[in-house]
């Protein structure tokens, strides 16, 4: 989590620099503060159910002996 963490900081700081905000002049009130850590709480649990599904995919095509996923496998002519 803690690359996701760095990820997100990243984007918002170029986000930030290509607006031209200053972050010592941002002033959220309460609500636009909640309302936002609620959009990136949704994300954040969006992003662990994908991954968790990946995850699985993954365990269910080594258990076939798959060693590459369906999309990557050479086609025969």
């Amino acid at each position: 989590m803690e690359s996701y963490q760095k990820l997100m900081e990243v984007l918002v700081k170029k986000t930030m620099e290509k607006y031209n905000i200053e972050p010592e002049k941002i002033n959220l009130s309460n609500e636009e503060k909640n309302e936002l850590r609620n959009v990136v709480t949704g994300l954040q649990k969006e992003v662990d159910e994908f991954l968790k599904k990946q995850v699985v995919v993954s365990e269910k095509e080594e258990e076939k002996g798959d060693k590459k996923p369906q999309n990557l496998k050479k086609r025969k002519k």
